[in-house]
């Protein structure tokens, strides 16, 4: 870069030529277009990523998808969202996220290099991190699903529930402040507020497996290793540190 004093003047307007490449050096970088400006600065750096939002929203609305206050919503070029959906203001869509048809996304929300489904809703302040989603499903406000979870269709989580690594089957339902983690849970699950797969003994993560139709009762514990049967129902406010047999009661 050139490190002689360079009078201040405004970024050149970039209009029709969108990013070529990037040229890198400390502690600037210097960012060519087509036509051989330069844009050179944060300031300037900043006017080029307000452009290119500006860019992706007006390819977004071209496109059929809704946004009520584009200049408020920030979608990163590489994302695709279908058809139909709306995306509310102050939300931010990073990396290589997808989005189906006729989605929601609210408000207040952060998602990153995800895969959300068609007819899915996120409501307000929701945190979601490479994370898939099918179809159908409903999630928050203020969840927040950490990498490697996997949410089959019409699975719905509420609000202060948080997921990581694990997979959510069919029509499970987590409404309500709980922890669910590195865990296999099946299909019409109903998971009540307050429960937690314990899955860190201290020393390594384990797995919970939580098969189709069990009923886990409000403020329960999962010490995992475990393994809860189909059909099972834990009581309110147990403890599990062993197997549950299929459509078996525990209490403890």
């Amino acid at each position: 870069l050139n490190k002689r004093s360079r009078k201040k003047t405004m970024p050149s307007p970039l209009k029709s030529h969108p990013v070529k490449r990037w040229v890198s050096a400390y502690p600037l970088a210097t960012l060519y277009t087509h036509d051989g400006k330069q844009i050179q600065g944060p300031e300037d750096l900043v006017f080029c990523q307000d452009f290119l939002r500006q860019q992706k929203a007006a390819n977004l609305i071209k496109n059929g998808i809704q946004l009520p206050d584009p200049a408020n919503t920030h979608v990163d070029w590489e994302c695709r969202i279908g058809r139909g959906s709306v995306l509310y203001p102050w939300i931010r869509l990073e990396g290589k996220s997808s989005i189906g048809a006729y989605s929601t996304i609210r408000s207040f929300c952060r998602i990153t290099d995800c895969h959300i489904g068609s007819h899915t809703t996120v409501l307000e302040g929701c945190v979601l991190e490479s994370s898939r989603m099918k179809d159908h499903c409903r999630i928050g406000p203020f969840a927040h699903l950490r990498s490697g979870v996997f949410l089959q269709n019409r699975v719905q989580i509420g609000n202060f529930v948080e997921i990581k690594n694990s997979s959510v089957g069919r029509a499970t339902k987590a409404l309500h402040l709980s922890y669910i983690g590195d865990a296999q849970v099946g299909n019409g699950v109903n998971v009540g507020a307050g429960t937690i797969t314990c899955n860190f003994d201290g020393y390594r993560k384990n797995t919970t497996i939580i098969e189709d139709g069990v009923f886990l009762g409000s403020d329960s514990q999962m010490i995992a290793p475990v393994h809860i049967g189909k059909g099972a129902f834990i009581a309110a406010g147990s403890t599990i540190t062993a197997d549950v047999p299929a459509h078996a009661l525990a209490i403890a």
